[in-house]
């Protein structure tokens, strides 16, 4: 039994994660501490979903209780011709400025998830030349999907976040896996949108296996918008070229297609520190790291030359060490025991302080879930020539909207009478798609006393028209206003599903952000009928 438990904690010594795998579980447990939006399958709208986290991490994942830079970088381009998206473009900067690419190495889910699907035992594609020249298809990506199509489509007043809705394997991972439990006839609803996301993830999942965080090295926007930072962020790794002999040793370690310790393509992990013989490589912002025991290598034109009494052989990197006394034996050893002592305090406090925060992001998921009771102050008539912002207690705008599949219009003062739900959607939001069958059941028992109008800001009216062929919802489906201002008015921010619920006076009630049940739907209406 003794050899047993020997045998056990062998184990778990020989696998305890590394100071970086705990602080990417940690920093993926962070991003999606809203844990009973996997059960319940909602999607998380508390006020820290307003705050961009620094890694990739869908919004529409029902643990998210923070925005994702990329998506929230798209969404802001989509109103370009409106306003300059000052906050995406700082809070981006100042991650770059900061961390660079260190995020991707320590602070990104998606990274985190290739980094263990590449352990699965197979034959890996080793880094080349032509790997080296795919890592630039990102920058590409970034240009177009990122910066282009939104812009253009902006102009068009339609907001459409091209790698979100069209590339990003998180959407599919995070957000419709994540919603799928709760909402098993999602399934149904699924379109070719879907259906080609899902095989491009299936794609670059098993591509992981065979290549290093294949994603992240080709194909990841956020990863090309931080490598620019690389450089002169404040974090990362360096080199001091005085004690560097260009052995090459870092970059063979290496498993991203680098050219040089800390370049753009460097995810400034610190694998490269372990190896250095000449302990070269060392965190920014730290002393450099001198050991009584190693030989000083420095960098000359001759193969051989003496340093302090060291002779140096710099083509096969060995070196004769002058005898040492007993008294300089026991030096190094007591430095060796204080840095380790030191390691293991700093990474007791650093798990403490990552405990606690995500021990605090949880309870503020389960009990801030960002809704605010009724208004009961007196309604205010909005200016009938600018929207402004949605406020509740406030007579909601009376917009004029296209109906689908008709010629005509739809305006909100048709609506007085009945309780009104206003819900916001486009055909590829997985969060959106799967609360429909709920307004549908909901309406059909209530529909005598309730209005249901599903709003498509996003789409064209001829894609709306296909996409119901499918289906057999009795309730209306309108389009966007032309000039895009129901959704500034409702401050949508692509933030979708967004549903708003009108009493009979046609006053704003509510305006829930993330999807509904059939029961929220019913409670409201108890509520404002």
């Amino acid at each position: 039994m003794k050899k047993f438990f020997i045998k056990v904690k062998d184990w778990f010594v020989n696998h305890a994660p590394s100071k970086r795998r705990l602080i990417q579980v940690y920093a993926a447990l962070l991003y999606n501490a809203n844990l009973k939006g996997f059960i319940k399958g909602e999607i998380f709208t508390g006020g820290s979903k307003a705050v961009c986290v620094p890694g990739l991490n869908c919004y529409s994942c029902p643990g998210a209780i923070g925005a994702c830079p990329l998506g929230s970088l798209q969404t802001a381009l989509s109103k370009a011709n409106n306003s300059f998206p000052y906050y995406v473009f700082g809070i981006l900067l100042l991650y770059g400025i900061i961390f660079a690419r260190t995020i991707c190495g320590w602070l990104c889910p998606v990274g985190l998830c290739q980094d263990l699907v590449y352990k699965i035992p197979s034959p890996k594609l080793k880094k080349n030349k032509y790997t080296r020249i795919a890592s630039y298809l990102k920058y590409i990506l970034l240009i177009i999907f990122v910066i282009i199509l939104p812009i253009v489509y902006s102009y068009a007043n339609i907001a459409v976040p091209a790698f979100c809705k069209y590339i990003c394997p998180a959407g599919i991972f995070e957000g419709a896996f994540g919603l799928l439990p709760a909402n098993a006839d999602f399934w149904q609803m699924l379109g070719s949108v879907f259906t080609w996301k899902f095989a491009l993830f299936v794609a670059i999942a098993i591509m992981c296996v065979f290549c290093y965080r294949f994603f992240c090295r080709f194909m990841c926007p956020l990863g090309a918008i931080y490598s620019l930072f690389n450089y002169f962020s404040l974090l990362g790794v360096v080199v001091d070229d005085d004690k560097c002999t260009n052995c090459g040793k870092c970059i063979s370690v290496c498993k991203m297609d680098i050219k040089k310790v800390g370049d753009h393509e460097c995810i400034q992990c610190g694998e490269c520190l372990s190896v250095c013989p000449t302990h070269a490589i060392r965190w920014k912002g730290t002393k450099p790291y001198i050991d009584p025991n190693d030989t000083c290598y420095t960098k000359i034109n001759s193969n051989k030359e003496n340093v302090s009494g060291i002779e140096v052989n710099l083509d096969t990197q060995n070196s004769v060490k002058p005898e040492s006394n007993s008294n300089n034996t026991a030096k190094p050893q007591l430095n060796s025991n204080k840095k380790k002592t030191k390691e293991k305090v700093v990474t007791i406090i650093l798990c403490s302080v990552m405990t606690l925060t995500l021990a605090g992001a949880i309870t503020y998921s389960f009990l801030g879930d960002g809704q605010t009771p009724p208004s009961t102050t007196s309604p205010t008539e909005p200016n009938p020539d600018n929207p402004g912002i949605a406020e509740k207690g406030q007579q909601c705008f009376n917009f004029s909207l296209p109906i689908v599949g008709s010629e005509e219009t739809l305006q909100i003062e048709q609506l007085k009478g009945k309780v009104t739900y206003l819900n916001f959607w486009y055909t590829t939001c997985s969060g959106c798609v799967a609360e429909l069958p709920y307004f549908q059941n909901f309406y059909e028992n209530y529909q005598h006393d309730v209005n249901i109008v599903a709003i498509d800001p996003v789409d064209t009216k001829d894609m709306v028209v296909d996409w119901l062929l499918d289906f057999d919802f009795t309730f209306q489906f309108v389009m966007g206003d032309e000039a895009g201002q129901i959704d500034d008015y409702f401050q949508i921010k692509n933030a979708y599903p967004l549903t708003a619920i009108l009493d009979r006076d046609g006053i704003i009630r509510e305006i829930r952000r993330g999807g509904m049940t059939e029961e929220m739907l019913i409670s409201y209406y108890e509520q404002f009928k």
